[in-house]
């Protein structure tokens, strides 16, 4: 994503102006991930669609955005609380709100842990009490079928090809089809490889699968059938044309068992033993410059998961690894995905491992509240709403 923001054309402008004619509120979840550049392109996609031009910020569309800045950062950018010169939506234009119920974790003593953990500079001293649970999962037990969670995607792929070795009897290899424009003829030719250098892509070029691997969807797919990145699930079969590079479609029994329901219920053609599992069919993108394509199927394994990927997600059991911490706020992350302590494994347990961006205090205190205690004490419980999110406290 380059800036100066590229407005887009009038064919898809007018598609989105039609789809959110009726736009009021946007809500932006984990904030955190977001930085600058991602705010100014939705900034300049709202004030498009609602053809607003310079008058409004945000094309005047109420903007809620939810998240914990004591979370993970995005990748490249800098955190939206950090002054972006030329480039600053953030701090004049938002104000904050504090959720303090706790929804994931309902164990007072385990939700107490990870707000101190939350908090904790890499001067402070663990409580004596914390330090004892917290060394109590790192106990040498380790549950397979448990989320393993890293900090690096090397671990990760470790582990997952481990795991896909030891549980499927058969790995199926599969290779991206990728297209080049001819200049001879100017139609897309599939090459006999795949592009040296891709650009904005979930797509592989190599897929390794297998029946009973575990698996993450990596693309929205359909929304209102909850087929969206990152859901799990296990895969239940292959089905492969022996004249086609790609298998025709792969089935995936999804953890959640609304995920995909929509277009099983288009499939009941299908055998029995496939009516719980969805198709999930190869996708195309754009990859690189003058007119270079991928189809492949949108997966990845997902035995093992970077602390990135797993942001927002609730498991009931995990295997969190905190040999290779090298951000802030990244343990507390991984830590908290569990709803209880029976649920977490801990590897490698170190107190250093546990900090957070410390610049984060200033910044929240700095922000103008949207509603002070006084505002809510005086207004009818019946002329608001309520709010929930499942973080442990933001």
């Amino acid at each position: 994503m380059k800036l100066p923001y590229a407005p887009l054309g009038e064919e898809k402008l007018n598609s989105l102006r039609a789809k959110f004619h009726g736009l009021q509120i946007l809500i932006i979840d984990e904030i955190s991930m977001v930085d600058h550049k991602l705010l100014a392109y939705i900034h300049g996609r709202l004030r498009q669609i609602k053809q607003t031009g310079d008058l409004g910020i945000f094309g005047n569309v109420a903007v809620i955005a939810v998240g914990d800045f004591f979370q993970l950062a995005p990748v490249k950018g800098k955190p939206l609380f950090v002054d972006e010169p030329g480039l600053d939506l953030w701090i004049n234009n938002f104000s904050i709100v504090e959720l303090a119920q706790i929804v994931r974790q309902q164990d007072t003593t385990f939700a107490e842990l990870l707000n101190r953990l939350r908090k904790r500079n890499r001067k402070t001293q663990l409580r004596k009490e914390d330090l004892e649970i917290l060394s109590n999962c790192d106990n040498g037990e380790e549950n397979n079928d448990s989320l393993h969670i890293f900090s690096t995607n090397d671990e990760v792929h470790e582990h997952n090809l481990e795991m896909l070795i030891k549980t499927c009897e058969e790995i199926e290899t599969i290779e991206s089809e990728d297209y080049a424009r001819s200049k001879k003829t100017g139609k897309s030719e599939l090459l006999d490889g795949h592009h040296v250098k891709v650009y904005n892509t979930c797509l592989s070029a190599t897929l390794l699968l297998g029946i009973n691997a575990r698996v993450m969807l990596i693309k929205n797919i359909d929304i209102n059938d909850g087929l969206v990145n990152g859901v799990c699930g296990t895969v239940t079969h292959i089905a492969r044309s022996d004249k086609k590079k790609l298998p025709e479609v792969v089935y995936i029994c999804f953890d959640d068992n609304n995920v995909g329901l929509k277009r099983r219920k288009l499939c009941m053609s299908e055998p029995t033993r496939l009516l719980q599992s969805t198709p999930i069919y190869a996708e195309e993108e754009n990859v690189c410059t003058k007119g270079g394509l991928r189809r492949q199927f949108p997966l990845k394994l997902a035995w093992a998961c970077t602390v990135h990927k797993v942001q927002g997600l609730t498991v009931d059991s995990a295997v969190v690894n905190l040999k290779k911490v090298f951000a802030a706020g990244q343990a507390y992350v991984a830590l908290s995905r569990v709803r209880n302590l029976p649920g977490l494994t801990i590897k490698d347990f170190s107190e250093k491992s546990i900090y957070c961006n410390e610049k984060v205090f200033e910044a929240l205190n700095e922000m103008p509240c949207f509603m002070t205690h006084d505002d809510l004490v005086l207004r009818d419980p019946k002329s608001y709403f309520s709010v929930f999110l499942l973080n442990v406290q933001s």
